[in-house]
């Protein structure tokens, strides 16, 4: 973990064992220091990184709506009746969301103009993920069909048909994530096992090998 060298500490948004999102700070000495998120009693159901380190979660409630933001002060959006959200912080440090119903077509999109769109998706969708990469908001999803990648509604880099395959193996879990502030990585659980791939250039995607130990 070279980034440690460069901090005396890290701190980010994780899952705790009793399922509730929790902040874990990783420092140069020590162990590391796990803190719950407030957050209500909405059930969590996504964390990003926001500005400065500082955690963003978005939780539902009993009545299906979907609130967003610091985990203090929560605000409602206008998501409803979704069982799967991803977040991110753009440079403007807006949360952009996108949501859906597990094993049903199509997004549900929240931007910075805080506007609810509808993305279509070329197979029903199992999981999210959502990273705000250097050219605009980069979306996968785990499909029945395979992994598909593409831009959000405010994306410069949107394909003809507006996703890509990366995989043709039926997949549950996808997950998205930036390395050394420009690369994206993505893991994803498929019926062959765990894949792993890192996008090098826009649209240009590399598997990972990783070690099994």
């Amino acid at each position: 973990m070279r980034w440690l060298r460069r901090a005396a500490a890290r701190a980010f948004p994780a899952w705790g064992a009793s399922g509730r999102a929790v902040e874990v700070t990783l420092r140069l000495r020590g162990q590391p220091k796990v803190r719950q998120l407030a957050g209500g009693t909405g059930r969590p159901v996504a964390v990003a990184t926001g500005p400065a380190g500082t955690p963003v979660l978005v939780t539902t409630g009993r009545d299906g709506r979907v609130l967003g933001g610091a985990p203090d002060t929560l605000r409602p959006t206008k998501l409803a009746d979704v069982d799967l959200v991803a977040v991110t912080v753009n440079p403007f440090r807006e949360n952009v969301y996108a949501a859906a119903r597990s094993g049903e077509p199509g997004l549900r999109w929240i931007g910075p103009s805080c506007e609810l769109e509808y993305l279509p998706t070329p197979a029903p969708v199992r999981d999210v993920a959502m990273v705000w990469s250097r050219t605009g908001p980069l979306l996968a999803i785990a499909t029945d069909d395979g992994v598909f990648h593409g831009p959000g509604p405010t994306g410069g880099r949107r394909h003809p048909d507006g996703w890509r395959r990366l995989g043709t193996d039926p997949a549950r879990r996808v997950v998205l994530c930036m390395v050394n502030g420009w690369l994206t990585h993505l893991a994803a659980l498929t019926d062959a096992g765990v894949a792993f791939a890192e996008e090098w250039a826009v649209d240009d995607w590399h598997p990972l090998s990783y070690p099994d130990d």
